[in-house]
């Protein structure tokens, strides 16, 4: 009988050890999983976020009244908004991939390209100028340009040029001129 009661005593506390390690492996794993779903909760809300930052850019782009495009340090266009289409008489197809210039008159196309790669370069382009272009069509369309380099660390740097159409008001400033112009001499 003095045998059969260690024995026990011991089977006792290997199944005691057993059990306790058993809980701790239920708990761990209990643990684990609760720690599993909070983080995919967490991942969920950081890519629900990042979509709806994406649906409302891209609504910006496409609704926006200015005209937009994108290019490389090389002035190749990346990506236009429809309103930039229209302000200049091309579709997407026939500006993404094309160096920028292909909406100016043949005449200029080099040269602003050539400066457009020599003031990227040195992150010198005008912040906001009004200038008067010739277009591809002959057409000439005064624009209010605003230009913002987008740098994000360890991507490229793109340019991204925001368009404003400004003729009519320019044609209305010199109309003025001249009426003002008339109204002295007389």
């Amino acid at each position: 009988m003095s045998e059969s009661v260690p024995a026990d005593s011991k089977s006792m506390h290997r199944l005691q050890n057993e059990l306790k390690q058993e809980r701790a492996a239920r708990l761990t794993a209990e643990t684990t999983t609760e720690q599993l779903r909070r983080e995919l909760a967490e991942k969920q809300q950081v890519v629900d976020a990042l979509k709806k930052s994406e649906q409302e850019f891209r609504r910006i782009w496409e609704d926006s009244l200015d005209g937009m495009r994108i290019t490389d340090e090389d002035g190749i266009v990346l990506s236009v908004n429809s309103a930039f289409c229209r302000l200049v008489g091309k579709t997407a197809a026939e500006i993404s991939g094309q160096p920028f210039s292909v909406i100016y008159e043949d005449q200029h196309q080099q040269s602003s390209l050539t400066k457009h790669k020599e003031r990227f370069a040195a992150r010198d382009v005008q912040p906001l100028f009004e200038r008067e272009m010739l277009l591809w069509h002959g057409g000439k369309v005064w624009f209010e340009l605003s230009n913002s380099f987008l740098e994000i660390k360890g991507q490229p740097t793109y340019l991204l040029s925001i368009f404003r159409d400004i003729t009519e008001r320019k044609i209305a400033e010199e109309k003025m001129r001249e009426f003002s112009g008339r109204l002295e001499r007389s």
